[in-house]
């Protein structure tokens, strides 16, 4: 309780003055347990992927075969194997067939790829992206994403 004499036109008056907290408590009680509920909802994943450096795939190894995927479509991807940056294989599928075609692909390879390296158009949606790369990763230990 704080107490403050004024000097003024009322002589000898005093005013006292007390903060009343609890409607400030009683509103903060109520933000954090809209908060805890709220937060129950929430579900919190980690994306299991690298980021391509400006410059191009960063490897360990320069002979280490990279598989670069670019989603054009929903319904259209084009997959390339390179090698020191020279293309080994091209080819275009149906996103609904690409983790079958990579799985009969990588056989065919001199070795499995290290890296993939998934790219997609402006107007190919981000849950496309994701379970593209859903996909790719049961084929290839590293995914990096590029162009995003």
């Amino acid at each position: 309780m704080s107490h403050i004499e004024s000097q003024g036109s009322g002589g000898g008056a005093s005013q006292d003055f007390e903060l009343n907290l609890a409607p400030i408590i009683d509103c903060l009680v109520v933000l954090i347990a809209f908060l805890m509920v709220s937060l129950s909802y929430l579900s919190i994943q980690m994306l299991d992927a690298g980021l391509n450096s400006p410059g191009g795939l960063v490897q360990a190894d320069s002979n280490a075969l990279s598989l670069e995927i670019k989603i054009v479509s929903e319904d259209q991807v084009l997959v390339e194997v390179t090698q020191k940056g020279k293309t080994l294989k091209k080819s275009e599928y149906k996103l609904s067939e690409l983790e079958g075609q990579i799985g009969g692909l990588i056989p065919t390879l001199s070795a499995k790829p290290d890296v993939a390296l998934i790219n997609a158009n402006n107007d190919v949606s981000y849950d496309l992206v994701i379970k593209t790369m859903d996909s790719i990763k049961t084929h290839v230990p590293q995914v990096q994403l590029s162009g995003f």
